[in-house]
């Protein structure tokens, strides 16, 4: 009753991009809604967050050196985050990119325009409980 054909079952993949910019692992990664920009954040401190311009996604170009390889569009975080950056996000409407990491903080950039920081949050803006221990 049952199909024993296993390769109906697999999915075939084909690399698109690669992306290189990071030296450390990469820990999250978001799409923008459009689809124009993967951004990615590593625990490397010296790019935390990338930018990735990504065009022809959809091609049916054969793949080769010079078309797979994608380089970093824009570095975002460094000095702005004080620690190790774990996560990022798009808003729903593309317009900004969330940020966070151990700091605590988390941090707004604009994207699409400059890809400039918008607002840094933190525990200096008061919207960090400071968390009191009950032993004392």
């Amino acid at each position: 009753a049952g199909n024993n054909n296993l390769s109906d079952n697999l999915e075939q993949w084909s690399r698109v991009k690669l992306c290189r910019g990071h030296t450390l692992d990469v820990v999250g990664l978001a799409w923008a809604p459009d689809d124009s920009h993967l951004v990615s954040c590593s625990l490397d401190s010296d790019a935390p967050i990338i930018v990735w311009k990504l065009t022809d996604l959809g091609s049916q170009e054969r793949a080769t050196q010079s078309n797979v390889l994608c380089n970093p569009y824009k570095i975002l975080g460094k000095n702005i985050h004080k620690s190790t950056v774990k996560g990022v996000t798009f808003d729903p409407a593309g317009s900004y990119v969330a940020s966070s990491g151990d700091d605590p903080a988390v941090c707004i950039w604009r994207a699409h325009d400059d890809w400039g920081l918008e607002k840094r949050i933190d525990a200096e803006s008061g919207i960090f409980r400071k968390w009191k221990n009950s032993k004392e």
